[in-house]
């Protein structure tokens, strides 16, 4: 489908999937055994994509990178619905996701490094969730199976968890200078959470607990 450097990608309820194409500014649709489809949706201000996830509402919601801007699709046609949220926050975004609290939580990890997040409904910018320094850069998070976020970090490395009551933040929830450039975590089905170390080329796994 002419894919070009793809960044984001995400299964929809159909069970195809969807992936952004930052170049050709699109977002491509493939079935689940990797035929491609179509393209999925475009156009409508939509500048280097580098971010997918679908809504609650069962919209998609796209990170418009070249113009700080989430847009939102149709989530069964792929028409262009509306500019969910925008501003200054939004710079370099790379990856975005809705939390237990329907609220949408993205990271720029080309910009601000910052972790910020927005109201689910209105879009409307909600503050900084953790915040960087000293060029520490916010690579990836996750919610765990009793909401509480995850959040991993590099140079150094270090795993923070944000306590889902009080968001108050664990620096050093799990740290080594040894892991290998930490990049992105997901929770899987069975409850631990995995991280991707870019330069040691494997996943790790911790208890949450």
């Amino acid at each position: 489908g002419g894919m070009i450097s793809p960044g984001g990608i995400v299964q929809g309820a159909d069970g195809d999937l969807y992936v952004d194409n930052p170049i050709a500014d699109c977002i491509l649709r493939f079935s689940p055994t990797g035929d491609f489809l179509d393209v999925y949706a475009s156009g409508n201000g939509l500048d280097y994509p580098t971010g997918i996830v679908f809504g609650p509402d069962g919209r998609l919601y796209v990170a418009s990178r070249g113009t700080n801007q989430i847009l939102r699709f149709d989530g069964a046609t792929g028409a262009f619905v509306d500019v969910f949220a925008s501003g200054p926050a939004l710079t370099d975004v790379s990856m975005l996701d809705f939390g237990p609290d329907g609220d949408l939580y993205v990271v720029n990890v080309f910009g601000s490094k910052n972790l910020v997040r927005f109201d689910g409904s209105t879009g409307e910018f909600l503050g900084v969730v953790v915040e960087s320094y000293s060029g520490n850069a916010t690579v990836g998070f996750d919610f765990s199976p009793s909401g509480e976020l995850f959040v991993n970090r590099n140079y150094p490395d270090r795993l923070l968890r944000v306590n889902a009551v009080t968001d108050a933040i664990e620096e050093s929830w799990a740290y080594s200078y040894e892991w290998g450039s930490v990049q992105g975590a997901t929770f899987g089905p069975d409850g631990r959470l995995y991280i991707a170390r870019h330069i040691a080329r494997d996943v790790v796994a911790f208890d949450p607990a």
